[in-house]
C-alpha cells in the first residue's frame, strides 16, 4: 500500500482448465492442501501505456482447526476460513503488520463488510493516514479469466487519505466455488483528478 500499486491479495481457486459460471466445483473439493494457482499481473500507467507484467503462484501450504472452522493458510501469509455449508471468509496481511478480513462469502449487494481507519500510507506520492472501506458492489457478475467464465461476487475497495478525495480503488471479482478470479485496481491521476486502471490481475489456472 506504500508503493503506488495497491496490491490486495486473495487466493482459494479451482481445478486446472476452464469452467463454466453454472458448473461450480464445491468448495470442500477446491480448497486442499498443496493446490496452487497461477495469476498473470499487468501494470499501466496514467496514459494507458503497459507497464511491467509478471506471472506468480500461489499455494496452500497447510491447514489448522481453530474455534472448530478449518484455516487454509496460504503462501502469501493470507488465511482462507471455511466457515459452514460451503460460508466462507479470507483474512489478509497488509504491509506485513495488519490483519484484516475485507470478503466474506456469500455477501448481500449494499453490505459493508470492511472498515479500517488511520493506517499509515503513500499513494502516488500523497502520503497521510488512510482510510479504507471494503463494500459489496454487486452478484451474480460473469466474469471471463483465462482459466474460464466465473459468476461473482463483485467487492469494491476505496482508499482514502484524510481530507481527500478517494485515491485510489479496487474491484475484487470472487466466485463462491473458486475464489478470487480477478482484480483491477484503480488510481486517481493527481494531475487530472481521473481515475485510471493501474493494475489488473487475473486467473490463469491452477496446477
Amino acid at each position: 500500500m506504500r508503493n503506488n500499486t495497491l496490491i490486495f491479495i486473495l487466493f482459494g481457486l479451482g481445478f486446472f482448465g476452464r469452467k463454466n459460471a453454472t458448473q461450480p466445483t464445491q468448495p470442500s473439493d477446491v480448497f486442499t492442501q498443496g493446490n496452487s494457482w497461477i495469476y498473470s499481473n499487468a501494470s499501466f500507467d496514467s496514459t494507458g501505456k503497459a507497464g511491467a507484467s509478471s506471472i506468480d503462484t500461489v499455494s496452500i501450504t497447510s491447514t489448522q482447526i481453530t474455534g472448530g472452522k478449518k484455516h487454509l493458510l496460504l503462501s502469501d501469509g493470507s488465511t482462507l476460513v471455511l466457515i459452514s455449508n460451503g460460508d466462507w471468509a479470507l483474512s489478509e496481511v497488509w504491509e506485513n503488520l495488519i490483519t484484516c478480513s475485507p470478503y466474506r462469502i456469500p455477501s448481500t449487494p449494499g453490505d459493508t463488510v470492511f472498515m479500517l481507519n488511520s493506517v499509515p500510507t503513500k499513494v502516488n506520492g500523497v502520503v497521510g493516514a488512510g482510510n479504507f472501506v471494503s463494500f459489496v458492489k454487486a452478484t451474480g457478475v460473469t466474469v471471463t479469466v483465462p482459466a474460464g467464465t466465473f459468476n461473482c461476487y463483485e467487492f469494491e475497495l476505496d482508499l482514502t487519505i484524510v481530507n481527500t478525495s478517494i485515491l485510489a480503488r479496487t474491484l475484487k471479482y470472487i466466485s463462491s466455488s473458486v475464489g478470487v478470479v480477478k482484480r483491477e485496481t484503480y488510481q486517481r491521476d493527481t494531475m487530472t483528478g481521473l481515475f485510471y486502471l493501474s493494475d489488473v490481475r487475473q486467473l490463469l489456472g491452477t496446477k
